[in-house]
């Protein structure tokens, strides 16, 4: 039988939502066959952390590792899409450890408490996603989740899109650009059915 896939990328088009505080998407043509050249070519104008994408330790831990940093093999797991109505209990995280799943990706835009972020590290998550622009409250400008997450090794995926994802355990593999020294960068993000 063959494995369906759900896109869960954000497309990165001019005029897209974006944190307010980021820079603006450009995208203008460089090179165009109409126009008399031999190919078509775009330059692309973007912050690190447009449509979805990872953030990096270094993001906002002084002295940590960078995007390249972080292994393949952590990016490529079995996941639970979780939707944000239900509160995530350490008996969630029980089950989900039983069954070998490594990450959470949260349906809904609430953004991820202190508590809730101490119940992953605890329960050994290595991985959380959320279709917020921000896995925790902008009101907040010391980032507490942020620095709890990136300090213990947990992998930050922002602005997913979940509307094709009904709640279950999928296998999550979640690419980013390949960039030497980032804070972050877009990614393509897709579940399979497991």
């Amino acid at each position: 039988m063959a494995r369906s896939y759900i896109d869960i990328t954000k497309t990165i088009q001019k005029g897209m939502k974006r944190y307010p505080t980021d820079p603006d998407v450009k995208i203008s043509e460089f090179k165009s066959i109409k126009k008399g050249s031999s190919c078509n070519m775009l330059v692309l104008s973007f912050g690190s952390h447009t449509g979805t994408h990872i953030d990096a330790p270094c993001h906002i831990l002084k002295r940590a590792k960078p995007l390249d940093g972080i292994r393949i093999e952590d990016l490529i797991c079995k996941v639970a899409v979780r939707d944000r109505k239900k509160p995530l209990s350490g008996d969630f995280f029980k089950k989900a450890k039983k069954r070998k799943i490594k990450g959470v990706l949260l349906k809904g835009k609430k953004p991820l408490t202190l508590g809730e972020a101490n119940i992953m590290v605890k329960n050994g998550m290595r991985l959380v996603g959320t279709e917020s622009m921000s896995i925790e409250s902008s009101r907040d400008k010391t980032h507490p989740v942020h620095h709890l997450l990136l300090r213990k090794g947990i992998i930050i995926i922002e602005n997913i899109d979940l509307k094709k994802a009904k709640p279950g355990i999928y296998r999550l593999i979640c690419l980013p650009l390949r960039l030497k020294g980032a804070d972050g960068a877009p990614c393509r993000a897709v579940l399979a059915h497991d």
